[in-house]
């Protein structure tokens, strides 16, 4: 691969936007996966770089004026994407702001309309502001996150639901959420992913988010509604860590995938506590493991993360049912700590790479 990195001025024009108010996708049409299978573009063929922020929690919890400040603050860094988890509960979130979960309870997968109105409208402000949006459909950690929980039934009808009601707005499908997709919980969703992503569907990409340091190859790699391999450095900063972003089984396994992109969907966090150092991640950590994961396959993106946003913290706190990540700090705070632009000079970089 020969990289030619060239002096550029980070902004939305620079990556392929233009005038901002979601002019990006009327210009140039929807994002698909490219020709290649290598990367993405939109509908025109013009090149689209992932770069995403991780706001989980966001459209479950921020205030709307407070959502549109921290667009317009990533938008002009130059992200072109928001990932987030479109439904409550979830292990970091019980409810929405208005107290609101998206079905009636545990075992009741009855659809609360009124909960996906909320959604829908902050979906639309991402892509007024000229990003994608990046749905979580169904996050699925640990036994007490719905995606585990919930029968096989109730989850394709919630996610059909949340597809039926977003699939009008610039999205990107995310099936599964921090997943391991391997044994008797990879058979339950490669069969979900057949039932809500048939044949038929459009070209509308679709990502799983793997677990941290996973790549389910062989449980996954012949699903046919797959379209991009989500993986998960995580928020490790040993040795086995660090290896495993660079030289891991990403760099081995995408020659032999002709059909699908690999974008590290979840950086270590700016500011969360790492795993065996005790101590948060700076914006070094984020930036090495923002490089080594593009040079690692091909140059499709990468998403950025800070602690403080992904919970959407309103005031200094541990996030809910995550105590070991240390206090985070409100996400009006977080919102300018630093690495989130030095991703905007990352994706410069990158851009100019994939129009060359």
């Amino acid at each position: 691969m020969l990289w030619i990195i060239l002096p550029i001025a980070t902004s939305m024009t620079s990556l392929g936007a233009v005038d901002g108010n979601g002019s990006r996708f009327a210009t140039h049409g929807p994002v698909q996966v490219s020709e290649n299978r290598r990367n993405l573009q939109h509908e025109d063929g013009t090149p689209f770089f992932w770069l995403a922020d991780t706001a989980w929690n966001g459209p479950l919890l921020a205030g709307e004026e407070d959502w549109d400040r921290y667009l317009k603050d990533r938008a002009g860094k130059g992200f072109t994407a928001i990932q987030f988890v479109a439904h409550a509960p979830w292990r970091a979130a019980d409810k929405d702001a208005e107290g609101r979960t998206s079905w009636l309870g545990r075992s009741d997968p009855t659809i609360n309309p009124a909960f996906y109105d909320r959604i829908e409208k902050f979906v639309k402000a991402i892509n007024d502001h000229g990003m994608l949006a990046a749905p979580v459909l169904m996050w699925t950690c640990t036994p007490d996150d719905p995606g585990q929980y919930l029968s096989e039934e109730a989850i394709i009808q919630i996610v059909r639901y949340a597809i039926d009601r977003l699939k009008k707005h610039q999205v990107l499908w995310i099936l599964g959420g921090d997943g391991d997709y391997t044994g008797d919980l990879g058979a339950k969703w490669r069969r979900i992913g057949r039932q809500v992503f048939p044949p038929t569907r459009n070209k509308t990409p679709v990502a799983m988010h793997l677990c941290g340091m996973s790549l389910p190859f062989k449980e996954l790699s012949t699903e046919p509604w797959l379209d991009i391999w989500g993986y998960q450095s995580g928020h490790g900063d040993d040795d086995k860590a660090l290896t495993w972003i660079h030289s891991g089984p990403v760099a081995f396994t995408w020659p032999e995938d002709s059909k699908r992109v690999f974008i590290n969907l979840e950086l270590p966090y700016e500011g969360h506590r790492a795993y065996r150092s005790k101590e948060p991640h700076s914006a070094y950590n984020v930036r090495r493991a923002a490089y080594w994961s593009m040079l690692n396959a091909p140059t499709a993106g990468v998403s950025y993360g800070a602690h403080g946003i992904w919970s959407w913290q309103t005031e200094p706190a541990k996030p809910l049912n995550h105590e070991d990540t240390g206090t985070a700090p409100p996400w009006s705070e977080a919102v300018s700590l630093p690495g989130s632009a030095d991703m905007g000079i990352l994706a410069s970089v990158s851009y100019t790479h994939l129009t060359l």
